[in-house]
């Protein structure tokens, strides 16, 4: 039951490794929000540039659309891309929509993606070198449990601390210790 409970968590924080990992790469390719409304404002909190933030871009964005649509209206025809051509006797009507204040940009970030990427990262990199650290003196010829040289041990228990070698890494032991024709 032990194990399996290890074994759960490593599989939990893998996953939400895996999970942080694709929406760190995804907010550098595109921008994922969820708007909401305080104080009259639009807010959004989004996933952008590497970093959970909230900023006003809605809001900015609505601005424009609103101003490009009192340009056409201006105009009589749709704006078309690249620019366009304002005559004269329109100057005065478009400077005064020009002239409007935006709002003004603002955002606080909330959250880089490396520090959850960094705490995801933590207990899967522990559990693996607990794991690789008892390969790893299995395979060097030592006790799993405590470290110390068994090479020459053929009683099939760790003087040291008294936990039972089994015949596998006995054998495997006993195969490293023989000399080497070189």
């Amino acid at each position: 039951m032990r194990w399996a409970a290890r074994r759960a968590r490593l599989a939990f924080w893998i996953i939400l490794f895996l999970f942080i990992s694709i929406l760190w790469l995804r907010s550098h390719s595109r921008r994922d929000e969820i708007t909401f409304r305080q104080n009259g404002r639009t807010y959004a909190f989004a996933s952008s540039g590497g970093r959970l933030l909230v900023d006003n871009r809605p809001e900015i964005e609505r601005f424009g659309i609103a101003q490009r649509k009192d340009l056409e209206k201006l105009i009589g025809e749709p704006i078309p891309e690249g620019g366009f051509f304002i005559p004269l006797q329109l100057q005065p009507q478009w400077t005064a929509i020009s002239n409007r204040p935006a709002p003004r940009y603002v955002w606080r970030t909330l959250l880089p993606y490396w520090i959850p990427w960094v705490l995801c990262m933590l207990p899967i990199a522990l559990s693996m070198r607990r794991f690789l650290g008892r390969e790893w003196r299995l395979y060097r010829g030592r006790c799993p449990h405590c470290g110390y040289d068994t090479a020459a041990n053929t009683s099939g228990v760790c003087p040291e601390c008294g936990a039972s070698l089994d015949a596998a890494a006995a054998q495997n032991r006993r195969i490293r210790s023989a000399p080497r024709n070189v």
